[in-house]
């Protein structure tokens, strides 16, 4: 179900990826994923994100698993460019 990458952090009691092979997560996935998190009781959740457009069911989703106690780090900017990104924080 999930895709090929992901990260390994100790102590964890999930550990998913949802970025393609190219490095892209789209923002269904990462729906769902939050959701599945969510579901699962998952208390903190590191993300690295960056992006040049706003979703309101992306924010929808965080808001309800904030709200459902989850806590999300947060990076950006993962591109070299000058180009202005939006930020997760903006969620």
């Amino acid at each position: 179900m999930w895709p090929r990458a992901a990260t390994i952090i100790w102590l964890s009691s999930i550990v998913a990826g949802v970025q393609d092979d190219d490095g892209q997560i789209n923002d269904v996935d990462l729906i769902r994923a939050i959701e599945y998190m969510k579901e699962k009781g998952v208390k903190v959740v590191n993300m690295s994100l960056g992006g040049y457009s706003y979703d309101d069911n992306v924010h929808k989703a965080l808001r309800a698993a904030y709200d459902a106690g989850m806590v999300f780090i947060a990076a950006s900017g993962n591109e070299d460019t000058n180009k202005r990104q939006l930020t997760c924080c903006i969620y």
